[in-house]
């Protein structure tokens, strides 16, 4: 059975830096020294919203899409249960099948991406659960 893994980072609502172009950007700059690694753009089947798409030796594909709005908050409220806290901003990054684990170098690559991006709140859909909250960290 193939199965994917998602995650979405939950971004600063008053961040103004952080948006599609900026963190599809970083994740380029992250491997632009690495040749395993293409860029191209994707477009999403259901919602047509094009998106970043990573492949890796050829064969790994990793899809990136910047959403927003109140869908966004909704579902950001019904992963958390702090009332003042808010998001309209995520980063949705899906992995492909990995069965071997041929591609855990890349994946933890971005996942350490995403968990540095400033007062990020990341959610896996996969496992039903908050896997990282930048507020709950230590300095």
């Amino acid at each position: 059975m193939k199965t994917t893994n998602t995650f979405h980072a939950y971004l600063n609502s008053e961040d103004t830096e952080l948006n599609e172009s900026s963190t599809f950007s970083e994740m380029k700059n992250i491997f632009k020294n690495n040749t395993r690694v293409l860029f191209s753009e994707k477009t999403n089947p259901m919602t047509k919203k094009s998106g970043l798409k990573i492949t890796v030796d050829d064969v790994y594909n990793i899809s990136a899409y910047f959403d927003s709005g109140s869908n966004v908050e909704q579902d950001f409220s019904d992963i958390q249960d702090e009332p003042n806290r808010s998001s309209n901003k995520r980063l949705r990054v899906i992995f492909s099948d990995d069965p071997n684990n041929d591609f855990d170098d890349i994946v933890v690559i971005l996942l350490d991406y995403m968990t540095k991006l400033k007062d990020v709140v990341v959610y896996s859909p996969t496992q039903e659960k908050i896997v990282f909250d930048a507020s709950k960290e230590t300095p």
